[in-house]
Parts: C-alpha cells; structure tokens; sequence
C-alpha cells in the first residue's frame, strides 16, 4: 500500500519522540501511531502534496528535494527549529544537527518569520537566536497619553483610549479638519489601527473620512494611509479596522478627520493599534 498524507504525518509526529539515529537512514515510529497529543509541531507555510491526494501534481510537493521521492531524512524540504525557549521538554527527531552543531530538532529553534526567510537565503547567519523581537501583542494605545487638535466640552481625546464602548472624544464642531492621536510610549510596527464610536443605537451609522498619520518624533508626521471614508454602524458594533499596507515603525499615532456624515466633528469611543 502506497504512502498516503495521513500515514506520513503520524509517522512523523511519532518519530518525534525517539533520539537521534547515527545514520540518515528513514526511521520507524518511535511512538504509537496517533501519539500526538500535547505536542506542537511547526512547518513552513506553503502547498504542500503527496502521491493519491487528488493535487495534480501529484507528488511529495514541499516535502522532499526529490519530490518523485517519500520524504526521509536524506531527502527533505523542511527548514524549521521552533523556539522551545518556554518549555520544559523537547522531543528529539531523527534529523542531525546542523554544520554549526547546532540541534536541528525542538531544542533549538529559527522562527518562521522575515528572519527565517532571510537566514535561509544567506542574508542573515544561521542562528538558534532570533535576530529581532517579535512584534509586540495587544492593544498599543491603550490607557497611553494622547492628544487632539481640539475638544467638545469634557469629551477629551483620553476618552478614546480609556477601554471604556462609552466614553468618546469630540473635536470642535463645524471645524474640519480635525485629529487625535496617541502616544504608544515607544516605536512599534503599526499594522491595524482599529476605529469605534459607542455601540449603543442611538449612534446611527456614519462614514467618518480619515486619514492615518504616524511619527517617530512628535513632530515630522508622515502619512500612513490617505484620507478615505470609513462606515461605522452599530449593526456591527459601530467598530471599523483599519489595514495598513506594510506596518509601519511609528510612536505617535494620529487620525485626521475631515468629515462625517454623522455629525460634524471628529468622534471616537475606541482608537486602538496593533502590531499585526
């Protein structure tokens, strides 16, 4: 009976549990079949086939080098040494370690990243380090100082990073343009800001035109994403996200409004930023 994907992955996952073998021979399961429970497996994003799974290509596609070929320790396409850094345990595989002596198995580890890609094209030094941190999680502006080109009464641009649907920040009415912005306290990669007015239905849907701009210094502003009309309505929560094209290194992050169909002023309950 032929290989198919199923066999080869609990064969695999299997096998992870054994130590290394003295040769690059294939090896058997170290562990029964299906014995993947509590373990983590990292692979490489791509498309992967195998012979009978009904890809035209039918082959070991991103498995082996020689894709005609089952994948064996002599004949593999994967790259991949996980950060096992927070663990208290690793399973060995029957790969051998690189030219460097470094364990090419979960004891050490190349994230999956821009770093990874670099370092397989000889850009960067083969390393069981990462080079550069991963990108920071959660809500950036979150509880962060900010500031506004103008108020409405106590409705203040601390409103909007406070945390709370409810509170908001109103600029001056009847005076486009407008902005608020937030002082994420360091440069982060900002990739998607998130946009909201109060969830409550009295806040009828409205498009705000808005524009993305961001600094490193507080004062030399560069645009991030041009003006664009952006619909909040509380069918959806009144809440908008926004994606950037690349993220972008930036500390002070400032929306700039000039218009909406709501009312006219520049109005948020929520400005969120994320990494990613």
């Amino acid at each position: 009976m032929g290989i198919s994907r199923r066999s080869l992955l609990l064969t695999a996952a299997a096998s992870s549990t054994a130590g290394l073998l003295p040769t690059a021979s294939a090896r058997a399961a170290g562990s029964p079949p299906g014995d993947v429970v509590g373990r983590i497996t990292v692979g490489y994003q791509g498309w992967f086939a195998c012979p009978g799974d009904g890809a035209p290509i039918n082959g070991w596609w991103h498995w082996s080098r020689d894709w005609s070929q089952a994948p064996s320790p002599t004949n593999d396409a994967l790259r991949a040494w996980p950060d096992m850094r927070e663990y208290t345990a690793g399973h060995r595989t029957a790969y051998g370690p690189l030219g460097d002596g470094t364990a090419c198995s979960s004891d050490h580890y190349l994230r999956l990243t821009a770093d990874g890609g670099r370092m397989r094209k000889g850009q960067l030094a083969l390393t069981p380090v990462r080079p550069t941190p991963p990108p920071p999680a959660g809500d950036l502006a979150l509880r962060r100082p900010t500031a506004e080109s103008s108020r409405t009464q106590v409705y203040g641009s601390g409103n909007a990073v406070d945390g709370d649907p409810n509170s908001y920040w109103e600029s001056a009415n009847s005076a486009f343009p407008q902005w608020i912005q937030a002082d994420l306290q360091a440069v982060h990669p900002v990739r998607r800001p998130v946009l909201a007015v109060p969830p409550a239905p009295a806040w009828a849907a409205r498009t705000q035109t808005v524009a993305v701009l961001g600094s490193t210094d507080g004062t030399a502003f560069t645009t991030r994403a041009g003006a664009a009309g952006y619909r909040l309505d509380p069918a959806t929560g009144n809440t908008v996200t926004l994606t950037l094209p690349a993220a972008v290194q930036s500390r002070y992050l400032r929306l700039q409004f000039t218009g909406s169909t709501g009312w006219p002023a520049g109005q948020l309950s929520a400005l969120q930023a994320f990494a990613q």
